[in-house]
């Protein structure tokens, strides 16, 4: 699983799949978090996804 900015380089995934022979995918930030009133749309938070999987970790590590 790639994530952050680096996922966002289009050869990077299938490149590290055909050198590792292992499946690799750009991860889904906010899949399985419910998504309050942020004031962005479905579009605008699928653009933002890859590079926001650190602050949504420590987000969910501070209500844990």
């Amino acid at each position: 699983m790639v994530s952050g900015g680096g996922s966002l380089l289009d050869p990077l995934v299938e490149r590290l799949q055909a050198a590792t022979g292992v499946p690799v995918e750009r991860g889904h930030t906010l899949a399985g978090v419910r998504v309050g009133r942020l004031g962005l749309d479905a579009e605008a938070l699928a653009e933002l996804e890859p590079t926001i999987a650190v602050p949504v970790g420590l987000a969910m590590k501070a209500v844990a």
